[in-house]
């Protein structure tokens, strides 16, 4: 009976180490994401583990030393990948003279910064309102092709919160077969962002 009870444990305390190696918490900034069991987190792992939330300050010193490449990202398949690997990013950038700014007219510049790099970028879903771990932001969708064969579809969420604005990033294939993007909308519901 002791040996059944402790296999039990074993079985359990392992499911929960599972669920553990989905979800990634980074509390320097106050951000915790869940990806599908099958997805692979991206990011190194110095980003991710640190004790407590920084201060605004600190924060931008954190930033600004780990320049532009995202404090979390998530891809569907191992890398290297032959074709269009479904993905999911969040960068942090301060706010600066953007404080204050509808997000809405945010996620505009990048879509007509993307609309001059692919010719071919077709918005599906205009700059909307739209709320992110009970956080006010904004939504916005589009296509383009990277060749006739590789058609893309982005998706952009842009939420701030105080000095920061937190930019969250899916791609997928436009027609879905390497990864669906009820897939990246799972784990954008999955996200935490502290207040």
């Amino acid at each position: 009976m002791n040996l059944l009870l402790l296999a039990l444990f074993l079985v359990l305390s392992g499911c929960s180490s599972t669920e553990d190696r989905n979800t990634i918490t980074n509390s320097a900034i106050g951000i915790s994401i869940t990806k599908p069991s099958d997805w692979q987190f991206t990011t190194q792992e110095e980003k991710v583990n640190h004790a407590q939330r920084l201060d605004e300050q600190a924060l931008a010193a954190y930033i600004n030393a780990h320049g532009p490449s995202p404090v979390i990202a998530i891809s569907k398949h191992p890398e290297p990948f032959d074709g269009i690997n479904p993905n999911f990013k969040i960068n942090v950038r301060p706010l600066g003279a953007s404080k204050g700014i509808d997000p809405k007219a945010i996620l505009k510049q990048f879509t007509a910064h993307f609309s001059q790099r692919f010719n071919q970028l077709r918005i599906v879903q205009d700059p909307i309102d739209l709320s992110v771990s009970d956080l006010p932001g904004a939504y916005t969708r589009f296509h383009y092709a990277l060749s006739p064969e590789l058609k893309i579809s982005s998706e952009i969420w842009a939420v701030p919160r105080g000095a920061f604005l937190f930019i969250i990033g899916a791609g997928t294939r436009e027609d879905e077969q390497t990864g669906s993007r009820s897939e990246t909308l799972a784990i954008l519901e999955s996200i935490t962002i502290e207040p």
